[in-house]
């Protein structure tokens, strides 16, 4: 399958079916190929040799653009349907130390926070969505009609897309929970204080 474009970390966005199957074919072939390393903590501890076997595994169902093939395999880890029983007990065994445990419960506390304004991305996330927003935000602006969100920075817009909010007939954008309007709010008050120069990161 042909890849029109990549996006700025490398991963396939164009054409919006790639986004997927990119997905899917990276967990197919790390989970066939990389049974040994799911009990590592560090991408950087497999080999080269072995990255260049995946890389190759991986070319032979996509086309990458000229020039542009280098890719970085940070989300290529994600299906382990077929690790043999003994290195699944090691990987069970692992992630019950301590060290691993705080972890979790760590993740467990973003991802309860995360799910109080959830995003309606899909499968794709934020790279199959960012091209389309874009592509939105030109047509309206040609149209002349106003930018509700022109104060934001890139990734607290995309933040606020990613919510499917409504914009009234004042022009004013409403969302479906009051804790996203209280987010849209605070990101609106510190775009402000960063364009006057007064805000300062914690």
């Amino acid at each position: 399958m042909a890849v029109d474009d990549l996006g700025s970390k490398g991963q396939p966005i164009k054409p919006p079916e790639v986004i997927s199957r990119f997905r899917n074919t990276c967990g197919a072939i790390v989970r066939d190929n990389l049974h040994g390393f799911i009990t590592t903590n560090n991408w950087k501890k497999v080999s080269d040799t072995k990255k260049d076997v995946l890389w190759a595994k991986l070319k032979e169902s996509f086309k990458f653009p000229e020039g542009r093939e280098k890719f970085l395999w940070k989300d290529a880890t994600k299906d382990f349907e077929r690790i043999p029983s003994y290195v699944w007990a090691n990987f069970v065994e692992q992630k019950n130390i301590d060290e691993a445990k705080a972890l979790s419960d760590q993740n467990s506390r973003k991802a309860k926070k995360n799910a109080k304004n959830p995003h309606h991305l899909g499968v794709g996330g934020y790279a199959g969505k960012v091209p389309k927003w874009r592509k939105e935000e030109e047509e309206r602006r040609l149209a002349g009609l106003p930018d509700v969100l022109a104060r934001l920075d890139d990734r607290s817009r995309n933040w606020v897309l990613a919510r499917q909010p409504k914009l009234t007939p004042q022009g004013e954008v409403r969302f479906e929970k009051p804790t996203m309007e209280l987010i849209f709010q605070r990101l609106q008050q510190i775009s402000q204080k960063r364009s006057q120069g007064q805000f300062k990161p914690n």
